[in-house]
């Protein structure tokens, strides 16, 4: 057992107080860190700390490249709309979270598909006003509710088994794009059908994800990336990548792409006839979408990849153009030891960045930190500690013992998405956290300014293992609800204890 103490403090008026972190790592060995982890080390824990946050902060601006995403026309600012809750796969929902007396407000579990759950999908995507969820059942496999639980509409037998590998994503109009391993579909607000389109190549996809120019993207396991016109259904193109022309297999994935403009990262497998190499080759391979190529083959083009040893338990993170991701091994061939890599996109080439060993294998995407201090935050498989590194150097500069936190029988470790809600001074992360062997589970909130929990939920019927999804958020009135699936029990939704006078049931 490793015991680091960090030193964390936040940038602004409302970071002006030293936090001191304990966090035990109980790694393999020392955590070894490289020369410039030790340079920030040092100066945050000396009293020249605010040279230091100005420096980081000029060298955060310093790395931006001027991309200015515009995807507002196109996908709902807040509410988390789709997969990781944007292109670059955030996780920020922008919306506030409940606070105060936080209860279950209602529960949905009688379609075919609520009761079949979500498995290990991520569930439910929102806009703020309403969540529409995926399911694993023989029907009803795309719900949508409103803020009271009340559903909308629902898909009938439109969406098969597969449905609920993907998350819904909707469009700032109320269209909800949803597929599954036959089909993707755009359904109007009603849940009348616009279009639907066959994914002729077969695969699984990972949750479709749109581009600047309004291509839908769909990433699959056991099949290519396809690329759909987002008003028709029109088939642009598919992409199988290989290492060269004469490659018997392809790569696959089991992660949703991140998107900048008209480019596509996706975390990458190689694999033939569905059988993982042996040197778990992997690429994270960045991919341009043109829709308007008079070629077929020339509306999806492989741009760089950048080699690392595989699975890979993490959609790719994208903050400016740098990439950040999770290998099971720093290189093909090498024995499983996971790490964290940071990969900043030049245009027609990559360059590493930084790479970091972890405890364990990650099994969840990395949520983005919204403070001017930046980085993100991870967590490993069966480990109660959730972790911040810093953007540059991955030096991690917080730690949160979820545990410690919940403070109840059995040792709780997190075990879904995380989501970030609140402010970019203010924010208050939302998970699931178990206690694996007592089948205990509970939504939490954390203050992330203070490491304080803000509330628990005890979820004592909600099923193994427990969710895996994230964490929508919808608005009356100013009170906010969050919304979430679980593994084979339906919907749910938490928020403030009033009394029944609104609709619930």
């Amino acid at each position: 057992m490793l015991a680091l103490t960090r030193v964390t403090r936040r940038a602004g008026a409302a970071e002006n107080s030293r936090v001191t972190s304990r966090v035990g790592l109980a790694q393999a060995g020392a955590h070894r860190y490289d020369q410039t982890e030790e340079i920030i080390m040092n100066l945050k824990i000396n009293r020249h700390y605010p040279a230091c946050v100005s420096l980081y902060l000029v060298l955060l601006l310093v790395v931006a490249d001027g991309f200015a995403e515009s995807f507002d026309a196109l996908l709902p600012v807040a509410g988390c709309p789709m997969a990781h809750c944007d292109p670059r796969m955030s996780d920020l929902v922008k919306l506030p979270a409940p606070t105060g007396n936080v209860v279950q407000v209602w529960h949905r579990n009688d379609l075919l598909g609520e009761s079949a759950g979500s498995r290990l999908g991520i569930g439910c995507s929102g806009n703020g006003t309403v969540a529409a969820c995926t399911y694993s059942g023989i029907w009803d496999n795309l719900v949508v509710y409103d803020y009271h639980g009340n559903r909308l509409w629902h898909s009938g037998g439109a969406l098969n088994t597969t449905a609920y590998t993907s998350a819904p994503l909707l469009f700032n109009n109320g269209d909800i794009v949803a597929c599954d391993n036959a089909k993707v579909l755009r359904f109007n607000a009603q849940g009348e059908v616009l279009w639907s389109s066959d994914l002729s190549e077969g695969g699984v996809p990972i949750s479709p994800v749109v581009t600047e120019s309004g291509v839908i993207i769909l990433a699959t396991l056991r099949g290519p990336i396809y690329a759909f016109d987002s008003n028709d259904g029109t088939l642009l193109g598919t992409l199988y990548i290989r290492i060269n022309e004469s490659d018997p297999g392809f790569f696959e994935t089991v992660n949703t792409p991140a998107v900048r403009g008209n480019r596509i990262y996706v975390s990458t497998y190689h694999q033939i006839n569905g059988i993982t190499d042996s040197d778990n080759l992997a690429w994270l391979a960045a991919v341009d979408v043109d829709r308007d190529a008079l070629n077929e083959s020339d509306r999806l083009r492989l741009a760089w990849h950048f080699e690392f040893g595989g699975g890979s338990g993490a959609s790719p993170l994208l903050i400016n153009n740098v990439v950040y991701f999770d290998g099971d091994r720093p290189r093909p061939g090498a024995e499983k030891a996971p790490h964290i890599f940071a990969v900043r996109d030049y245009g027609t080439f990559p360059m590493e960045l930084w790479r970091k060993r972890v405890l364990s294998q990650i099994v969840a995407s990395f949520a983005q930190d919204p403070r001017p201090l930046g980085g993100f935050w991870v967590y490993t498989r069966f480990s109660p500690w959730l972790l911040r590194y810093e953007q540059l150097g991955g030096g991690i500069i917080q730690g949160i013992n979820v545990d410690g936190l919940i403070g109840e029988l059995g040792t709780h470790v997190p075990l879904s998405v995380i989501t970030v809600a609140g402010t970019e001074t203010e924010p208050v992360m939302l998970l699931s956290a178990t206690a694996v062997y007592q089948g205990s589970t509970y939504i939490i909130a954390i203050n992330l300014v203070n490491n304080g929990l803000l509330w628990k939920v005890n979820i004592p019927d909600i099923g193994w293992p427990s969710t895996a999804g994230q964490f929508p958020i919808l608005m009356q009135d100013g009170e906010p609800r969050i919304v979430f699936t679980t593994y084979d029990s339906g919907a749910r939704a938490l928020g403030l204890a009033t009394p029944n006078l609104t609709g619930d049931h």
